[in-house]
């Protein structure tokens, strides 16, 4: 479909190889044109690239794919290789990361028997009591095991991930230099190596998470056959849809990321001529050069807001299913409970629930599996690197090349690109909104519609903000349906189908009208972004090195990337998160004040604990061990200490299994005021069910306050460059 959309000339453009670099010279002179570089300085660049082309060969030689089974041992003797150790902290890993599956999927099934409790028994009697505490004791016994388990869990494995990274570096510190003599290649191998690396301590980490999901999937799929085959396979019917739509989707978005992947390949070689070049005035406002490179980078933006769009599109459409399934389910239970096949309400809630935690865990399969299949795949690459050695000619052509090339382009420009202080009087206002929004509607200042797509967006993100709070309501409307004596129930039931059914329809347009207008203000904040970042370092005093363009245009890419994510999907994520946050807390008072309450104190303590655990720790360490460059740097320095994962431990462990404390707690509750007659048990459960919303929401903020932290350092990086400029030149800043 995508290349029926294309023209010509940009289906082309996508599987064509790398350009050849154009210098031009431009002698700050108007009646003067550019003029082009000297041939024999291309011709140099050519066969740079070209006997880069037959080294780097060599090494994609030793990283053929082998069979799966090969990969796995060569995986698995990498990682184990300090012996039995290893082998045991692996094993133990797994042991903890199956329990703690099971532990979660068996906490369904005493929820639902309290649902089962609260539908049946008559409020206010000695029975009521008696057996909703007994549910919540085993509730709470499971919960405590659960909290220990991901615990060892997550230190298991996180410390068998860090021996794995320390044993590596120990083995592989010097393989570059073995390997070739030449500098540039060196850093090559070592960049790719260190990818690698990442990619088996990724994997080997997973090998829990994997292990965790599977034993979720199997346990719930016992669990829903159980307890009701019928409605078991009813609900399981939506599995492969699901999966189907999920495969359709990864195979859209790597056919939209390659082609993104081409469209930034061009923009890069054109950033780089600007880059190579000192003749690019600040005070011109319409250079040919940066009207060129703002077309290249506007041509991919249309890919890029299909992308949006239809991720936004997946989500909702995995939400209108997971509504209608639940929906559904609900009936078919109804009917079976009706016909007295099935004598317990608490069963259709357990197989419902059962299901949707099955479908929602079968999503993250994919993705940790597909993080173990990168580490395995990145095995075979280690395993064989030290083996290789390329040949010395060409290392020896290879420095006289870049050596020439150097030379001449120093020529060209003598001023290497300088870095912006953050002692900068105008970094004195990155903290202000206002600088952060003035900056912003400079760079859309010419697109007046953008401004209205982006208020658009945000308005849609709260509508899809409703999505948690409307399933928790229409659900307080499918308990109350089953409440005993169920009169009507199976026309209410009907009409609880209706609304899950329309809910999700109107979450899915939302969703994804939200995703196409936040998509088109981001990529556009992005083109203008990069306009002006490269219209900033490529002033005739700022000129660049050979060597320093691609780390300038790796940084400039980074930084607009991490800028407009600012916009989508963060800001967009946070709206719609505060709003069905907000919403939750206010149904649960609504309903139990009492219920409400203490679940509000438990989600503030949960936040204020994450909160300190993120302000304790230094994020992610293993990027740390990346920065470690230096040659005279021991080894043995890079361990991290064991006890710095604690911390971390407790917040995944807290992630994990909050819901179910706070379930545990507002249950407990629930079975006291319930019993004495303060409120009637549909009360009591829509407000449990509203403040469990609510945590679910509010236990993200804190991964989601670093990532904004992040977009918006890099937006107040490039706003400060905006208004570093000359005053004559800050009102030519490029429109996105």
């Amino acid at each position: 479909i995508l290349f029926f959309i294309m023209s010509p000339n940009e289906a082309a453009s996508t599987s064509e190889g790398p350009h050849s670099l154009t210098l031009t010279i431009n002698n700050h002179s108007d009646e003067e044109k550019s003029k082009t570089c000297d041939k024999h300085i291309e011709s140099q660049f050519l066969q740079t690239d070209s006997t880069v082309d037959r080294a780097e060969e060599k090494l994609t030689r030793n990283y053929r794919h082998r069979g799966f089974c090969t990969n796995l041992r060569l995986f698995l003797h990498l990682v184990c290789e300090d012996g039995s150790r290893m082998v045991m902290l692996l094993l133990f890993s797994i042991i903890c990361a199956l329990l703690s599956g099971c532990c979660l999927s068996s906490t369904i099934v005493f929820t639902g028997r309290i649902k089962h409790v609260l539908l049946t028994h008559a409020p206010k009697t000695e029975g009521f009591r008696m057996r909703t505490f007994e549910q919540v004791y085993i509730l709470a016994s499971l919960t405590a095991f659960a909290i220990v388990a991901n615990f060892c869990t997550y230190m298991t494995s996180n410390f068998f991930g860090n021996k794995v990274v320390l044993n590596l570096r120990k083995k592989y510190v010097s393989c570059a230099e073995k390997i070739c003599s030449n500098e540039h290649l060196q850093n090559d191998i070592n960049n790719e190596l260190n990818e690698k690396i990442q990619h088996i301590h990724s994997g080997s980490e997973n090998i829990a998470a994997l292990s965790r999901s599977m034993a979720i999937v199997i346990a719930s799929s016992f669990i829903s056959f159980y307890h009701e085959f019928r409605l078991t396979l009813v609900m399981l019917a939506v599995i492969p849809i699901c999966i189907g739509i999920h495969f359709l989707s990864l195979k859209l978005n790597q056919l939209l990321d390659g082609i993104l992947r081409g469209k930034a390949a061009r923009a890069a070689h054109m950033e780089k001529e600007l880059l190579l070049l000192s003749g690019i005035d600040e005070r011109s406002y319409g250079d040919e050069r940066l009207l060129r490179l703002s077309d290249v980078l506007h041509g991919a933006t249309r890919y890029g807001i299909m992308k949006e769009g239809w991720n936004g599109c997946y989500s909702g459409i995995m939400c209108f299913l997971v509504f209608t399934a639940v929906g559904c389910g609900m009936l078919y239970g109804g009917y079976l409970l009706e016909k007295n096949i099935v004598v317990r309400q608490g069963d259709i809630f357990i197989v419902v629930l059962s299901i949707a935690l099955l479908a929602n865990t079968t999503g993250a399969i994919t993705s940790q599996w597909r993080s173990f299949m990168n580490g395995v795949n990145a095995a075979n690459y280690i395993k064989k690197l030290e083996k290789l050695e390329l040949d010395k000619a060409n290392s020896k052509s290879l420095q006289k090349i870049f050596t020439r090339n150097e030379i001449a382009v120093t020529d060209l420009s003598k001023m290497n690109v300088s870095k912006l202080s953050i002692d900068h009087p105008s970094c004195k206002s990155n903290r202000k909104i206002a600088f952060f929004t003035n900056g912003t509607n400079k760079v859309l200042k010419n697109n007046h519609h953008d401004r209205l797509y982006m208020a658009f967006g945000f308005m849609l993100a709260a509508v899809h903000g409703l999505e948690l709070p409307a399933y928790n309501v229409i659900m307080g409307g499918v308990f109350l349906a089953m409440l005993e004596p169920r009169t009507d129930m199976m026309h209410k039931l009907f009409y609880t189908m209706l609304i899950f059914t329309f809910t999700g329809f109107a979450i899915l347009i939302a969703r994804t009208i939200s995703g196409v207008l936040s998509g088109i203000v981001s990529e556009h904040i992005s083109v203008g972004l990069r306009v002006n970042l490269v219209r900033h370092h490529a002033r005739p005093q700022m000129a660049c090195k050979k060597f320093d363009v691609e780390d300038v245009v790796k940084d400039d890419a980074s930084k607009a990337t991490n800028a407009k994510s600012f916009f989508h999907p963060h800001a967009t994520r946070l709206v719609s998160d505060a709003v069905s946050i907000l919403l939750n807390i206010i149904i649960g008072f609504i309903f139990s004040w009492e219920v409400a309450l203490i679940g509000t104190i438990f989600i503030l303590i949960c936040f204020i604990i994450q909160l300190k655990i993120a302000n304790s720790t230094d994020g992610n360490k293993y990027a740390k061990l990346n920065q470690k460059k230096g040659k005279d740097e021991k080894v043995e320095g890079w361990e991290i200490p064991f006890t710095t994962n604690i911390p971390l431990a407790i917040n995944y462990s807290l992630m994990q299994t909050s819901g179910f404390i706070i379930q545990t707690i507002c249950y407990a509750l629930t079975a006291y005021i319930v019993s004495n007659g303060y409120k009637y048990p549909n009360e009591a459960f829509m407000s449990v069910i509203a403040m469990n919303g609510a945590l679910q929401r509010i236990i993200l903020f804190p991964a989601l306050f670093k990532q904004i932290s992040k977009s918006c350092s890099s937006a107040h990086h490039i706003f400060t460059l905006i208004h570093s400029m000359p005053s004559s030149s800050k009102t030519a800043v490029y429109p996105a």
